[in-house]
């Protein structure tokens, strides 16, 4: 895939913030608040802030803050586990720590209730992104099926699951001929999952970037620009923070990548 492309300051902000997967609490909670309130203050944030990075970075303490009011919500698990994966994914350095972090609060959301396609989902794509820290001989044969059972069992709950759509696709179609051993689906199914998730949500760019870069990847250049240039064309993205500031720089990348080949 295309590189992505990290700020400074955010990769800064995932050394500061890295206390939070093992801190408890947070500066800006007050001892006074409910777990409902505490959500509510969440939502607003994210709601609220123009710099998703900076958002995230508020409600992990929130969500942590809740979970220590009533560990038992598997809700809370969920929300903090999401926050993380997505921090994880906006930094370059410590992000091995966020999706840990992740992991373990999806691993909990699953253990008090196993029938969220969702939580399922951030099991699977915390753990996946671990594996990918590891050197290929590292991985375990077991980690790609254990992944596809996850993912299988979110769209049992939800076939309209959209991540958990692109990352089976994904999945099919990258892990490499020695750890397939175990996989139920092959490579060609690959394809439909990855456009049945744009086709769930057409407004998100992070689904039709990755399908552009699948279709890069495929030889389909033809494909691969059309999704891209609907990226760039966005009126009212998902994700508009995701979309102005990293969806659209890896698209107009990946235009001038063709304008060179």
């Amino acid at each position: 895939m295309l590189r992505r492309t990290f700020s400074r300051e955010r990769v800064v902000a995932g050394v500061l913030l890295l206390w939070l997967c093992v801190g408890v609490g947070g500066a800006n909670t007050s001892a006074g608040q409910t777990v409902q309130e505490l959500i509510e203050q969440a939502e607003q944030v994210l709601r609220a802030h123009s710099s998703y990075p900076d958002a995230l970075a508020q409600v992990i303490p929130l969500y942590r803050a809740a979970i220590e009011r009533n560990s038992e919500k598997a809700l809370l698990h969920r929300r903090l586990a999401w926050a993380c994966l997505e921090f994880g994914g906006l930094v370059e350095v410590g992000h091995t720590e966020w999706y840990r972090c992740g992991q373990q609060a999806a691993e909990r959301a699953l253990e008090l209730d196993e029938t969220n396609a969702e939580a399922h989902f951030l099991y699977a794509a915390t753990t996946g992104l671990l594996s990918e820290q590891l050197p290929f001989w590292r991985i375990s044969p077991k980690t790609p099926f254990e992944l596809e059972q996850h993912l299988s069992r979110a769209l049992a709950l939800d076939p309209k699951h959209a991540r958990a759509l692109n990352m089976m696709g994904m999945l099919l179609n990258e892990v490499p001929g020695p750890l397939r051993l175990f996989l139920h689906g092959e490579k060609e199914q690959a394809e439909g999952y990855l456009t049945q998730a744009v086709d769930v949500d057409p407004t998100s760019t992070r689904l039709r970037l990755l399908l552009a870069e699948y279709y890069h990847e495929a030889g389909k250049p033809r494909l691969a620009a059309e999704q891209a240039k609907m990226i760039l064309g966005m009126t009212a993205p998902k994700e508009p923070w995701l979309w102005h500031n990293k969806h659209k720089l890896d698209a107009q990348a990946l235009l001038r990548n063709f304008e060179t080949e």
